[in-house]
């Protein structure tokens, strides 16, 4: 397993959990591993004032 400590990652996207959709969860499986190789992520997403949520939100 590659050690990636040095690495920090930072991730924007404007679905994440607990948004139920494919990019949401390829993002979540993403960060998973890198945080497996001991990388430092962070996560970034919009807040929209007044936005409804996710319909499709098993949340």
């Amino acid at each position: 397993m590659i050690d990636a400590r040095k690495l920090r990652l930072e991730v924007f996207s404007d679905t994440f959990a607990p948004q139920v959709n494919g990019v949401s969860r390829t993002l979540e499986r993403l960060v998973r591993a890198f945080e497996r190789r001991r990388a430092a992520v962070l996560g970034e997403t919009v807040d929209v004032p007044g936005a409804l949520p996710d319909p499709l939100s098993r949340a």
